[in-house]
């Protein structure tokens, strides 16, 4: 083979090979765009029946309530309402939350997303009090908007997302 015929050849090779890498690439980003979607969906209808199940027993959703306002009472000791975050500070919070929570592997406490918290520094709390009402808070935020769901051990509430770690922190290389 002469030398022109291998760089003919080593040219094609590398055609055929960008070619490839490009229509995976294009499927890959096809199919997790796909996923987020079915996310979506799937947010969509944990809301549904959740509004099902209060039609069918309007109590069983004040029941939650009062069960996560017993677990915000035994956190902070009190009955009385936590601060108000600001926006920044709400979105930080959102942020060490999903982080520790990835941290986790899976279900974690609201006392282990706390640990986890304190121990990376992802965000600063006026006191231990104020953390765990704070936390809480920003958990059953995140439960409302579909990112998170949660159970009851019966001694501790749990907290899992619902989307995968890949589609929040997906970002698309050209």
């Amino acid at each position: 083979m002469s030398v022109a015929e291998t760089s003919v050849s080593s040219v094609g090779n590398e055609c055929a090979v960008a070619s490839t890498v490009r229509l995976v690439r294009e499927e890959a980003v096809h199919l997790l765009h796909r996923r987020s979607e079915l996310n979506r969906r799937i947010r969509e209808l944990r809301r549904l029946i959740r509004g099902l199940q209060y039609l069918a027993d309007p109590e069983c959703d004040e029941r939650t309530s009062v069960r996560r306002s017993e677990h915000i009472s035994a956190a902070t000791g009190t009955n009385s309402h936590p601060p108000v975050l600001s926006r920044h500070c709400s979105a930080v919070l959102k942020r060490a939350c999903r982080i520790a929570l990835l941290d986790a592997g899976g279900a974690a406490s609201t006392e282990e997303i706390q640990q986890r918290i304190v121990r990376r520094g992802s965000f600063s709390f006026a006191d231990a009090r104020s953390a765990s009402t704070a936390i809480l808070k920003t958990l059953e935020s995140m439960t409302d908007d579909g990112e998170l769901f949660c159970t009851d051990s019966g001694q501790h509430l749990l907290w899992q997302r619902t989307v995968p770690a890949q589609d929040a922190n997906f970002q698309q290389h050209p």
